[in-house]
């Protein structure tokens, strides 16, 4: 049984397994709902192929994978261009992003953009794109920390280009994905070609340093509160708050420590912006209490889009169902339960929230979640009836908090359809 049920989530998730069906009028709003945004999301396609900001092409692999989800035959078109247009960031080296040319702003963030365009080119099952999956493999396999990183050891983080080492967990957990749901590529390489993977005990080396699991986390930032067993943070914390992004050189969330300050960060940092993921321009987790003088420890509670994030990590990384880190971040979703905030962040990230929670609950394999006071919650009708109440009557969905750019309604709706899609499926 080792690894079994961890290893078979992984499997489904990987097929797109069915879950439970949404009740008949449920299951009518969420697919209008799917449609109506899907319709929003593909009128905003320009003409070269792209969305949203063509020297950030995960944000075209977003919209890509969301209108796969919603209707690959009615959006064929739109999703053939927008692959041309990922196809054209394709890097020598097999990573997937946008190279600024001298003096040009914007672009970078080479492994989040080749993670997550990763992702959304598999799922389309095309065969040509077999060589560009297994090149981007062999990259990202490439840009994880090995020994020298100390606490980021097995992490990975925005670019192989930082200034200093740098891993978090949204990052991470993102080519924890795409590697792992892109894994059966290996087997279509020619004879003597060498294969790529991560080294996945070192990645549960870096999920050890970002979970709020005494025994298992041994760094002073630990938290004792029952509350926060359990959980995870965006990246390992140390004293003085610098390694966790907290207050000290290089300001709120340690970003100039994180390569915020070269020119082509600045405008999507004034922009509220991580680039879809988490922690650019901000603490990434909530200090408890604020950090204080150089060497004092800083003690952080998790939140909940890192948390599942987090369980998401440990799933890919098969361990066992009923291994203790797995099960103690499972109890602190349990404690935490709402689909009212992004729990321990309120309004900030909540549909990046969504998406990882979607995802996450899929690959558990469980149709009901038991909230903290024992009810048990059929997640799928939980979750699609939120997503379908906050649409906008334009079909589009947006956060009123611009934190990580959530205020970008094409971001923000690509997110809700692969959410709604996963929850309705």
């Amino acid at each position: 049984m080792k690894r079994m049920i961890a290893a078979m989530a992984v499997a489904g998730l990987v097929a797109g397994a069915a879950g439970a069906a949404l009740p008949p009028g449920l299951a009518e709003e969420s697919r209008a709902a799917i449609e109506r945004g899907a319709e929003w999301l593909a009128g905003l396609q320009q003409e070269d192929g792209h969305w949203d900001m063509a020297e950030t092409p995960a944000l075209t692999a977003l919209s890509v994978w969301a209108l796969q989800k919603a209707d690959a035959e009615k959006y064929g078109e739109a999703i053939r261009s927008g692959v041309a247009f990922i196809l054209r960031n394709v890097q020598p080296d097999g990573s997937i992003w946008h190279r600024p040319s001298p003096g040009e702003r914007g672009g970078g963030l080479a492994n989040y953009n080749t993670a997550v365009c990763l992702s959304a080119l598999h799922q389309l099952g095309w065969p040509e794109l077999t060589k560009t999956i297994q090149d981007a493999r062999t990259y990202l396999a490439g840009t994880q920390y090995g020994e020298a990183a100390g606490l980021f050891k097995g992490g990975i983080g925005y670019s192989p280009d930082e200034p200093r080492a740098h891993a978090d967990l949204s990052n991470s957990h993102m080519v924890y994905e795409a590697m792992r749901l892109t894994q059966d590529v290996e087997d279509l390489r020619a004879e003597g070609e060498a294969r790529a993977d991560l080294d996945w005990d070192a990645a549960l080396e870096f999920l050890a340093q970002v979970q709020n699991l005494p025994g298992v986390n041994t760094n002073a930032w630990v938290s004792g509160a029952e509350e926060d067993r359990g959980g995870f943070i965006y990246r390992p914390a140390a004293v003085g708050g610098n390694a966790a992004g907290g207050r000290g050189a290089g300001g709120a969330g340690g970003v100039a420590g994180a390569g915020a300050g070269a020119p082509e960060r600045r405008e999507l940092l004034d922009r509220g912006m991580a680039v879809g993921g988490e922690g650019r321009g901000g603490f990434g987790y909530v200090p408890r209490p604020a950090a204080g003088n150089a060497g004092e420890a800083v003690v952080v509670h998790p939140y909940g889009s890192m948390t599942y994030a987090g369980i998401l990590s440990l799933i890919y990384a098969k361990v066992d169902a009923g291994d203790p880190r797995l099960e103690a971040a499972r109890e602190w979703a349990k404690r935490h339960w709402t689909l009212e905030e992004n729990p321990g962040m309120g309004s900030e990230g909540l549909y990046y929230f969504f998406n990882t929670l979607t995802k996450c609950l899929a690959a558990m394999g469980d149709e009901t979640v038991v909230a903290e006071d024992g009810t048990e919650v059929p997640w799928r009708e939980a979750v699609a009836a939120k997503l379908v109440s906050l649409q906008a009557e334009d079909g589009s969905w947006c956060n009123d908090n611009n934190r990580w750019w959530e205020a970008d309604p094409c971001l923000v709706t690509a997110y809700t359809l692969i959410a709604l899609s996963t929850a309705a499926e």
